[in-house]
């Protein structure tokens, strides 16, 4: 590696070559051109003896016996954050995380059945299976009952019938929104329940019994 004497040596060679050129450039110029250049240019006697060893490194690297890539991994980061590694892998456990999120996320649609007062037993049979069905699905239900001209006047008759749907879908759903009036409609939402647990059978240990 070059002494203290030879690199200042260079150093102040340098500095007179910049000198020497500040004649050509105008005193704002000097900064943005000559500046920049001269620090490089020191930069590179300052690293000469070990320009080689780096050049074999660069070498090594590309030729693969380093298979590994600078990274940036951090870009928003305060400096970015770089980490040597292979990129190829890198990608690939990026794009599997991706796909494993992905797969967790849970899509819920909201399906709307349509009722009315006097719904027959044959359609109200039909839409139950489907409510069923959407709930079975992961999907939440609107049940929207629809008035229609005196219909609303009887606004009981409509209550009654939310109320029986409800309570056949007991085990199956939670009640996200009761019964509510909504222009010349009434809507209720619900949402497919917890599964309860099945409860443990209980086992008597050696030497005790059980008492029902």
């Amino acid at each position: 590696m070059a002494g203290n004497g030879t690199t200042s040596t260079l150093a102040d060679f340098i500095w007179k070559n910049a000198e020497d050129l500040w004649g050509d450039f105008k005193h704002t110029d000097f900064g943005k051109v000559i500046l920049p250049f001269t620090l490089l240019r020191r930069l590179e006697c300052v690293l000469e003896p070990t320009r080689e060893s780096v050049r074999q490194t660069y070498l090594t690297h590309k030729e693969g016996e380093l298979d590994v890539d600078l990274v940036e991994i951090a870009a928003t980061a305060i400096p970015p954050v770089c980490r040597l590694m292979d990129y190829g892998k890198f990608k690939y456990q990026e794009q599997k995380k991706a796909a494993e999120a992905k797969a967790k996320q849970t899509v819920i649609d909201i399906k709307e059945i349509k009722f009315r007062p006097g719904t027959d037993d044959g359609d109200y049979n039909i839409k139950m299976r489907n409510i069923r069905r959407f709930l079975a699905e992961g999907d939440k239900c609107k049940i929207t009952l629809r008035f229609r001209g005196r219909e609303i006047t009887h606004q009981d008759l409509g209550m009654a019938l939310l109320n029986r749907i409800r309570d056949e879908l007991a085990d199956l759903i939670v009640v996200e929104q009761f019964p509510k009036l909504e222009g010349r409609q009434m809507i209720m939402m619900i949402a497919p329940g917890r599964k309860k647990q099945a409860a443990k059978p209980v086992v008597a240990e050696e030497g005790t019994a059980l008492v029902s």
